[in-house]
């Protein structure tokens, strides 16, 4: 089953799918809020929001943990341009290197500021400073 009839089959009249414009991402409305996803089928998926849209995310992960069959390695919020976007992370394929990427800023484009990062999975963030400014 795709993410998308996936989702509509947990969450019914709630989810809205707005559009898919390629394989790999969909946007959508949860309750109202806009849902921005890109993923992979088994490697990753990166679920974002805007600020008021932080509840729909935090409704959507027990959805996205069984789709995927992985708790999300991460939270943190991502600011462009004075837009704060709460967002959610599952990397199945290296995600102490993602979790690194996001740490040390190489994850994003340098206009992209992350803050808020929460780790998930028992991680701590100390664990990772030390790698993430030797390199």
């Amino acid at each position: 089953m795709d993410l998308n009839t996936f989702i509509k089959s947990k969450l019914g009249d709630e989810f809205k799918s707005l559009v898919s414009i390629m394989e790999g991402h969909l946007t959508g409305v949860v309750n109202g809020q806009w849902v921005n996803v890109t993923y992979e089928d088994g490697e990753s998926c990166i679920l974002i929001s805007n600020k008021q849209g932080q509840p729909e995310l935090v409704k959507l992960v027990p959805v996205f943990q069984e789709y995927f069959g992985a708790e999300p390695i991460c939270g943190y919020d991502l600011s462009l341009k004075g837009s704060v976007m709460p967002t959610i992370e599952w990397n199945s394929v290296d995600p102490e290197g993602r979790i690194l990427a996001i740490i040390d800023g190489s994850a994003f484009p340098e206009d992209h500021v992350v803050s808020n990062i929460n780790l998930f999975k028992g991680r701590q963030i100390g664990d990772y400073l030390g790698k993430a400014f030797d390199s």
